[in-house]
């Protein structure tokens, strides 16, 4: 099913099989003045040692996202109510702009997550992580500034 390494066993041995075979092998043949390396990791948990704690930015945003965002949204919804267009029903263009700007900070949680996994753009992630909730704030102000 998996493709195996040359010189190597399958994919699915533990990664001291690999530690200890590649050891062994580097070992032959050199003498004691030469520096020895440890192969790196092959095995399926070799990518989740160097991801640490880069979840918790995301995790924290969206705990505070969401809740802001339906907070929000009922607010939008109750100041729309209250605001009548010239035919006598309820303003619901305020409604339709709120929910489609809600695709902003989604994305940018989305984004988020996805940069948990690269941790060469750990900025890029906090920054997603802190402008989303901030722009449901500011999405919620300028939709209820519009209503007047």
């Amino acid at each position: 099913m998996g493709a195996d390494l040359p010189g190597r066993g399958p994919w699915f041995l533990s990664t001291t099989t690999h530690v200890a075979a590649a050891a062994s092998g580097l070992n032959e043949g050199m003498s004691n003045s030469q520096p020895q390396a440890a192969a790196p990791a092959l095995g399926p948990d070799a990518a989740d040692t160097r991801i640490g704690l880069a979840w918790v930015g995301p995790l924290l945003s969206t705990a505070v996202t969401l809740p802001l965002a339906f907070f929000a949204h009922f607010l939008v919804v109750l100041g729309a109510s209250a605001v009548e267009d010239h035919s006598g029903s309820p303003a619901s263009l305020p409604i339709g702009i709120f929910r489609y700007g809600l695709l902003v900070p989604f994305c940018l949680l989305w984004i988020a997550w996805a940069l948990v996994r690269h941790p060469g753009l750990s900025h890029r992630r906090v920054l997603c992580s802190v402008v989303a909730p901030v722009s449901v704030l500011l999405l919620t102000v300028a939709v209820l500034a519009f209503m007047g």
